[in-house]
């Protein structure tokens, strides 16, 4: 961490994210966070931060996915290469450099796995998809969510 700003680097990437209220520290494979004092808005910011930083080592080491399953008549995914081009969802994401960092993945037609180095940016592309169909209480969903880690 240098001068309020945390850097992992692995596999899949870097992501860094900024901390000014916070201090870590990096002792061989273990990393410690440390707040500047115990006022109580530094005690309720100290997990988020270190929760933040260990999803980002998470994240460019591992990854994270989401897997969406498609429920209900005459719903399903384009599968191939088609995947991320021609789908709905691929034009929902929030960003186009959001597209760049997420893969999406479709074993079978029924089935979206959504996958990317940053856990927010998974949750809210998985989200947008999700969003397209909103589930129904009462009837079969069309989408249904399953974290994978």
């Amino acid at each position: 961490m240098d001068a309020g700003v945390a850097t992992v680097k692995g596999p899949n990437g870097t992501m860094s994210a900024s901390s000014p209220t916070h201090h870590a520290r990096a002792v061989g494979d273990v990393l410690t966070v440390s707040r500047v004092n115990d006022e109580t808005q530094y005690r309720s910011l100290h997990g988020l931060t270190r929760t933040l930083i260990a999803n980002m080592v998470v994240g460019v080491t591992d990854g994270w996915s989401k897997e969406l399953e498609i429920i209900g008549v005459g719903y399903r995914a384009p599968t191939g290469d088609r995947a991320c081009s021609t789908s709905r969802w691929a034009s929902r994401t929030p960003s186009s450099s959001t597209r760049r960092r997420i893969t999406f993945e479709v074993p079978v037609p029924t089935r979206v796995i959504v996958k990317g180095a940053d856990k927010e940016v998974v949750g809210q592309v998985a989200a947008s998809i999700r969003k397209i169909r909103k589930p129904s209480p009462t009837r079969a969903r069309a989408f249904a969510t399953s974290e994978n880690e």
